[in-house]
């Protein structure tokens, strides 16, 4: 078993492609004060690592409340990752949206189906709820993740919201996410020939152990 896991580690590996940010919110006024989960949905179609979760920042001046941000799988309601992120000038700022990195990236598989969740919107820091769509560009990744469902909202700051509303998929300017698509790398015959010859060397010396 370890020399067949050896072999496979040598024969396929992973490379991650560029940041990618899910949400690309363009510097904007909030309208809503709203402070309970807002949440919108997306499904992993091939694999991807989320390196960095992020916040809409109403003016992209600093944030006037503390706002926390999540990521949940929407079929079990468990948050896998999330950040607090404190008032001011937190994380790095790009477009109208601040970002702080996870200290573990986040790998999804293909099938997942998963929101983003953003949380305590309200007087010095509004988010932006538009029926027809925040604004934001949805970027997939080349194909690797779908913008699905028309979002969601809940009462309970810290629980999955389940509320579903309507509108589009990106109707809230609230949270967002980096993320890198993940490549499988198809291997050198050079690379493969030595797999095979620790396969070899493996199976002999197990022979003379046994």
């Amino acid at each position: 078993m370890l020399a067949r896991n050896l072999a496979f580690l040598l024969l396929w590996g992973f490379t991650c492609s560029g940041a990618i940010i899910a949400y690309d919110y363009p510097t904007s006024i909030g309208n809503q004060t709203f402070g309970g989960p807002l949440g919108m949905d997306f499904d992993v179609n091939s694999s991807i690592s989320i390196t960095s979760l992020g916040v809409y920042d109403s003016g992209a001046d600093g944030l006037g409340r503390q706002i926390t941000a999540y990521i949940y799988d929407r079929n079990t309601g468990v948050a896998l990752a999330s950040l607090v992120f404190n008032t001011g000038a937190t994380g790095t700022l790009i477009n109208g949206a601040r970002f702080l990195p996870l200290a573990v990236a986040l790998n999804l598989s293909a099938g997942f189906q998963g929101s983003i969740v953003a949380e305590n919107y309200g007087d010095l820091e509004p988010n932006l709820n538009n029926v027809l769509g925040s604004l934001s560009t949805l970027n997939t990744g080349g194909g690797a993740i779908s913008f699905v469902g028309t979002s969601r909202y809940g009462l309970v700051q810290g629980a999955f919201p389940s509320t579903i509303d309507s509108g589009p998929a990106n109707r809230y300017g609230a949270g967002t996410f980096i993320f890198e698509t993940l490549v499988q790398e198809v291997p050198e015959p050079s690379t493969m020939l030595l797999a095979a010859a620790g396969l070899l060397c493996a199976a002999y010396w197990k022979r003379r152990v046994s």
